[in-house]
Protein backbone atom coordinates (compact mmCIF):
# COMPACT_ATOMS: atom_id res chain seq x y z
CA UNK A 1 0.00 0.00 0.00
CA UNK A 2 0.94 3.71 -0.71
CA UNK A 3 0.82 5.65 2.15
CA UNK A 4 0.92 9.63 1.16
CA UNK A 5 2.45 12.07 4.01
CA UNK A 6 1.48 15.44 4.22
CA UNK A 7 3.62 18.18 6.11
CA UNK A 8 1.64 21.26 7.17
CA UNK A 9 3.56 24.02 8.49
CA UNK A 10 1.28 26.88 9.39
CA UNK A 11 3.07 30.50 10.37
CA UNK A 12 1.61 33.47 12.64
CA UNK A 13 1.75 36.48 10.03
CA UNK A 14 -0.04 38.63 11.99
CA UNK A 15 2.48 40.92 13.33
CA UNK A 16 4.25 41.23 9.65
CA UNK A 17 0.39 41.95 8.46
CA UNK A 18 -0.51 44.92 10.77
CA UNK A 19 3.15 46.35 10.31
CA UNK A 20 2.28 46.56 6.35
CA UNK A 21 -1.35 48.17 7.21
CA UNK A 22 0.45 50.28 9.75
CA UNK A 23 2.57 51.48 6.78
CA UNK A 24 0.12 51.87 4.16
CA UNK A 25 -1.79 53.60 6.10
CA UNK A 26 1.13 56.35 6.92
CA UNK A 27 2.03 56.63 3.31
CA UNK A 28 -2.12 57.28 2.55
CA UNK A 29 -2.39 60.08 5.15
CA UNK A 30 1.41 61.54 3.71
CA UNK A 31 -0.20 61.41 0.07
CA UNK A 32 -3.50 63.25 1.58
CA UNK A 33 -1.71 65.66 3.55
CA UNK A 34 0.46 66.81 0.11
CA UNK A 35 -2.64 66.64 -2.14
CA UNK A 36 -4.64 68.79 0.05
CA UNK A 37 -1.26 71.31 0.39
CA UNK A 38 -1.51 74.52 -0.93
CA UNK A 39 1.41 74.64 -2.88
CA UNK A 40 1.68 73.27 -6.18
CA UNK A 41 3.85 70.02 -5.65
CA UNK A 42 5.69 68.22 -8.64
CA UNK A 43 7.70 65.03 -8.48
CA UNK A 44 10.27 64.18 -11.58
CA UNK A 45 12.32 60.71 -11.71
CA UNK A 46 16.10 61.02 -12.37
CA UNK A 47 15.48 61.17 -16.04
CA UNK A 48 13.54 64.53 -15.42
CA UNK A 49 10.34 62.63 -16.60
CA UNK A 50 6.97 63.53 -14.31
CA UNK A 51 6.21 61.00 -11.76
CA UNK A 52 3.19 63.02 -9.62
CA UNK A 53 1.11 65.80 -8.74
CA UNK A 54 -1.24 67.26 -6.26
CA UNK A 55 -4.79 68.48 -6.52
CA UNK A 56 -3.22 72.17 -6.44
CA UNK A 57 -1.10 71.49 -9.29
CA UNK A 58 -3.53 70.14 -11.62
CA UNK A 59 -6.15 73.25 -10.83
CA UNK A 60 -3.47 75.84 -11.30
CA UNK A 61 -1.87 74.39 -14.73
CA UNK A 62 -5.39 72.70 -15.62
CA UNK A 63 -4.56 74.58 -19.03
CA UNK A 64 -1.53 72.20 -19.54
CA UNK A 65 -3.14 69.51 -17.98
CA UNK A 66 -2.65 67.05 -20.80
CA UNK A 67 1.16 67.05 -19.99
CA UNK A 68 0.92 66.16 -16.40
CA UNK A 69 0.95 62.75 -17.26
CA UNK A 70 4.15 59.76 -16.51
CA UNK A 71 6.91 60.44 -19.22
CA UNK A 72 7.03 63.75 -20.00
CA UNK A 73 9.81 65.61 -19.53
CA UNK A 74 10.38 69.03 -16.88
CA UNK A 75 11.31 70.94 -20.06
CA UNK A 76 7.73 70.27 -22.06
CA UNK A 77 5.85 71.04 -18.91
CA UNK A 78 8.02 74.29 -17.73
CA UNK A 79 7.78 75.42 -21.74
CA UNK A 80 3.56 75.10 -21.89
CA UNK A 81 3.70 76.91 -18.38
CA UNK A 82 5.51 79.52 -19.47
CA UNK A 83 3.91 80.29 -23.11
CA UNK A 84 0.19 80.52 -21.49
CA UNK A 85 1.15 82.21 -18.08
CA UNK A 86 3.57 84.61 -19.91
CA UNK A 87 6.98 84.61 -17.62
CA UNK A 88 7.88 87.90 -19.97
CA UNK A 89 6.36 90.34 -22.14
CA UNK A 90 7.45 89.32 -25.37
CA UNK A 91 8.85 86.09 -27.19
CA UNK A 92 12.21 86.94 -26.59
CA UNK A 93 11.81 87.45 -22.71
CA UNK A 94 10.26 84.46 -22.28
CA UNK A 95 12.60 82.26 -23.62
CA UNK A 96 15.50 83.78 -21.46
CA UNK A 97 13.27 82.89 -18.20
CA UNK A 98 12.81 79.45 -19.32
CA UNK A 99 16.38 79.12 -20.22
CA UNK A 100 17.15 80.46 -16.74
CA UNK A 101 14.65 78.25 -15.25
CA UNK A 102 16.19 75.68 -16.92
CA UNK A 103 19.68 76.31 -15.47
CA UNK A 104 18.44 76.33 -11.79
CA UNK A 105 16.61 73.93 -12.70
CA UNK A 106 20.21 71.25 -13.15
CA UNK A 107 21.41 73.10 -10.01
CA UNK A 108 19.02 72.15 -7.24
CA UNK A 109 18.36 72.34 -4.37
CA UNK A 110 17.30 75.88 -5.48
CA UNK A 111 14.75 78.73 -5.25
CA UNK A 112 14.20 81.52 -7.01
CA UNK A 113 11.16 83.90 -8.11
CA UNK A 114 8.91 84.09 -11.23
CA UNK A 115 6.28 87.13 -12.02
CA UNK A 116 3.74 86.43 -14.31
CA UNK A 117 2.03 88.64 -16.93
CA UNK A 118 -0.92 89.04 -14.87
CA UNK A 119 1.26 90.84 -11.87
CA UNK A 120 1.41 87.16 -9.57
CA UNK A 121 4.63 86.05 -7.94
CA UNK A 122 5.46 83.05 -7.49
CA UNK A 123 7.76 81.40 -5.62
CA UNK A 124 9.87 78.14 -6.85
CA UNK A 125 11.72 75.82 -4.01
CA UNK A 126 13.34 72.90 -6.22
CA UNK A 127 14.83 69.81 -4.12
CA UNK A 128 16.99 66.73 -4.70
CA UNK A 129 15.46 63.14 -4.25
CA UNK A 130 17.65 60.42 -3.16
CA UNK A 131 17.01 58.45 -6.18
CA UNK A 132 18.21 61.68 -8.55
CA UNK A 133 15.19 63.23 -9.68
CA UNK A 134 13.65 66.29 -8.14
CA UNK A 135 10.77 67.70 -5.69
CA UNK A 136 9.58 70.98 -7.27
CA UNK A 137 7.03 73.51 -5.08
CA UNK A 138 5.66 76.92 -6.44
CA UNK A 139 4.25 79.11 -4.00
CA UNK A 140 1.79 82.03 -4.48
CA UNK A 141 3.36 84.78 -3.15
CA UNK A 142 1.83 88.00 -4.38
CA UNK A 143 0.96 89.53 -1.09
CA UNK A 144 4.26 89.23 0.47
CA UNK A 145 5.71 91.03 -2.72
CA UNK A 146 3.05 93.91 -2.41
CA UNK A 147 3.52 94.26 1.22
CA UNK A 148 7.56 94.47 0.95
CA UNK A 149 6.50 96.93 -1.82
CA UNK A 150 4.38 99.15 0.38
CA UNK A 151 6.99 99.04 3.17
CA UNK A 152 9.63 100.40 0.23
CA UNK A 153 7.25 103.11 -0.82
CA UNK A 154 6.58 104.23 2.70
CA UNK A 155 10.39 104.11 3.87
CA UNK A 156 10.70 105.60 0.67
CA UNK A 157 8.55 108.72 1.47
CA UNK A 158 9.79 109.29 5.12
CA UNK A 159 13.26 109.11 3.34
CA UNK A 160 12.42 112.32 1.36
CA UNK A 161 10.56 113.94 4.02
CA UNK A 162 13.77 113.56 6.33
CA UNK A 163 16.23 114.84 3.73
CA UNK A 164 13.59 117.39 2.97
CA UNK A 165 14.67 118.99 6.66
CA UNK A 166 18.35 120.54 7.90
CA UNK A 167 17.78 119.03 11.15
CA UNK A 168 19.18 116.48 12.46
CA UNK A 169 16.42 113.58 11.87
CA UNK A 170 15.90 109.79 11.73
CA UNK A 171 13.23 106.54 12.23
CA UNK A 172 14.59 104.45 14.98
CA UNK A 173 13.25 101.04 15.37
CA UNK A 174 11.78 99.39 18.94
CA UNK A 175 15.30 98.10 19.55
CA UNK A 176 16.72 101.69 19.55
CA UNK A 177 18.45 100.97 16.06
CA UNK A 178 18.81 103.36 13.11
CA UNK A 179 16.06 102.52 10.31
CA UNK A 180 16.16 105.41 8.06
CA UNK A 181 18.04 108.98 8.83
CA UNK A 182 19.10 112.19 7.06
CA UNK A 183 22.44 113.12 5.70
CA UNK A 184 23.18 115.68 9.33
CA UNK A 185 22.45 112.93 11.18
CA UNK A 186 24.92 110.45 9.39
CA UNK A 187 27.02 113.02 9.49
CA UNK A 188 27.07 113.65 13.12
CA UNK A 189 27.83 109.95 14.21
CA UNK A 190 29.75 109.69 11.46
CA UNK A 191 28.96 107.91 9.24
CA UNK A 192 27.03 107.01 5.69
CA UNK A 193 23.45 107.29 5.56
CA UNK A 194 23.41 103.70 4.93
CA UNK A 195 26.05 102.99 7.32
CA UNK A 196 24.43 104.20 10.05
CA UNK A 197 21.11 101.75 9.58
CA UNK A 198 21.26 99.15 12.24
CA UNK A 199 23.67 100.82 14.58
CA UNK A 200 21.93 102.12 17.90
CA UNK A 201 21.03 105.37 18.52
CA UNK A 202 22.13 105.91 22.26
CA UNK A 203 25.69 105.77 21.18
CA UNK A 204 27.72 108.69 21.79
CA UNK A 205 27.04 110.81 18.51
CA UNK A 206 30.68 112.76 17.48
CA UNK A 207 29.69 116.16 17.66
Amino acid sequence: TMINNVIAHCLDITDRKLEEKRTQDAENRLAEAIDNMSERIILFDADDKFIFCNSRSRKEYADVAHLLQPGVSFEEISQAISEIRGYGATPGEREAVLRKHLEIHQNRPSGHELKTNDGRWMQIREYKTSEGGSLVISSDITDRKMAELAVRESEETVRAFLDATFDHAALVNADGTFRLANRPMANRYGFTQQELIGEPMFRRPLS
